[in-house]
């Protein structure tokens, strides 16, 4: 029985999180990482993913190679084509997961994992500076994410615990909001009224966007497992990123899972809160409340 993962986030603003796997937080980080075939939705931001494991080793322990790849857009599906240009962005690359029991008499399983990817953006962009013809152009953007981390599950002493560690090259598109950009072609009047007919397109200003900043993040999971059967999973997640020109940002969030039997990672139902820039070091114009939103997450089986 395979199993495709839907997870949805409802949010209290205008900031939306959403996730496309297994006790991930909002922007789909997590150190609980597990292996197998998923196709995923996000969304909040509007894009495809999927992992696929055809490469399984078994000897002392379990080696699985997945490939791992994504594919969406940033601003919602009626900006992936637009002005008879394709924008999106995207992820290829692959994973490699060890699974081994945890040794002793502690009853559990442990993870390592590592994994690379490629990074691929294509957006609008903005240059005064150009021809008027010429202002509104696609920029196309490459960049690379190396990841890895441990985490350890024991089903005798009811806890998980995971650390994850990534970083890379990258755009800053992701901290920028694209500009209204607004073309006029001709107007008409009435008497001391005026009606302009004009076209409006979304780009990125080019005097803000950064090619090839160094960017980090840091992935923390403390869980404990509830109840007789031990399938009722409270998960602590902490998430620290940083970027190259700015401030890092902390986004925690707390969460009450109920997970399949004998594979205690995978949530068959669950719902997180979880808090954008815990300590608002990018002076958004929005409180704490309106920064925290609801995540639910759920599985559905299918053959």
């Amino acid at each position: 029985m395979k199993k495709l993962n839907l997870l949805t986030a409802l949010f209290f603003c205008s900031y939306t999180f959403s996730q496309t796997n297994i006790i991930q937080d909002g922007d789909g980080e997590t150190s609980l990482q597990t292996s197998g075939n998923l196709i995923t939705f996000n969304t909040a931001k509007t894009s495809i993913g999927f992992m696929l494991s055809p490469f399984e080793i078994t000897n002392m322990s379990k080696q699985i190679w997945s490939i791992t790849g994504s594919l969406g857009s940033k601003e919602g599906t009626s900006k992936i084509f637009s002005k008879g240009k394709l924008n999106f962005e995207g992820k290829l690359g692959f994973q490699f997961v060890t699974v081994s029991d945890t040794a002793g008499g502690e009853k559990g399983i442990k993870h390592w994992f590592f994994g690379a990817e490629t990074l691929y953006s294509r957006l609008n962009a903005f240059d005064s500076l150009k021809k008027f013809e010429d202002q509104i152009y696609v920029q196309n953007n490459l960049g690379f994410r190396v990841n890895g981390g441990w985490n350890r599950q024991s089903t005798k002493k009811r806890y998980s615990f995971g650390i994850a560690i990534s970083g890379g090259l990258k755009d800053n598109s992701d901290e920028l909001d694209p500009n209204d950009i607004i073309t006029s072609s001709s107007s008409f009047s009435e008497g001391n009224q005026i009606r302009t007919l004009s076209t409006t397109e979304s780009a990125y200003d080019i005097t803000e966007l950064e090619k090839n900043n160094l960017f980090g993040k840091i992935n923390m999971d403390f869980g404990r497992y509830l109840g007789s059967n031990k399938r009722l999973f409270a998960n602590l997640h902490i998430n620290y990123s940083f970027q190259e020109n700015v401030k890092p940002k902390l986004n925690p969030a707390i969460g009450l899972f109920y997970t399949e039997k004998g594979a205690p990672l995978e949530a068959i139902v669950g719902m997180q809160l979880q808090t954008e820039d815990w300590g608002n070091t990018q002076n958004l114009k929005l409180n704490k409340w309106e920064r925290t939103g609801i995540i639910i997450t759920a599985g559905f089986p299918f053959d």
